[in-house]
């Protein structure tokens, strides 16, 4: 994938969440994949623009459900913790 393309990718699907450091977005692991793309070129490119890698533990909650209680299992994850000056496309 080239340069652009990820970062367009990035740019889609990047959000500022709970825990993510000042300055930063960031996108889960997960995500890059359902669209398709190839999640080692992603990781590259976040390493290479000052970006990097959190581990997502799994985690198991609880919810209100039809009958009762129901117990719902969040697999594991990688979260890019991406700069937000990195995905700025610079005006030429």
């Amino acid at each position: 994938m080239s340069d652009d393309a990820i970062r367009a990718v990035l740019v889609d699907l990047a959000r500022v969440t709970f825990g993510t450091p000042t300055g930063f977005q960031s996108v889960l692991e997960s995500e890059v994949t359902a669209r398709g793309e190839d999640p080692d070129s992603v990781r590259a490119w976040v390493v290479a623009h000052g970006g990097r890698l959190k581990d997502v533990p799994p985690h198991r909650s609880q919810t209100a459900g039809e009958p009762r209680w129901q117990v719902v299992e969040t697999p594991s994850d990688v979260r890019y913790l991406i700069p937000s000056a990195a995905l700025e496309v610079a005006e030429p």
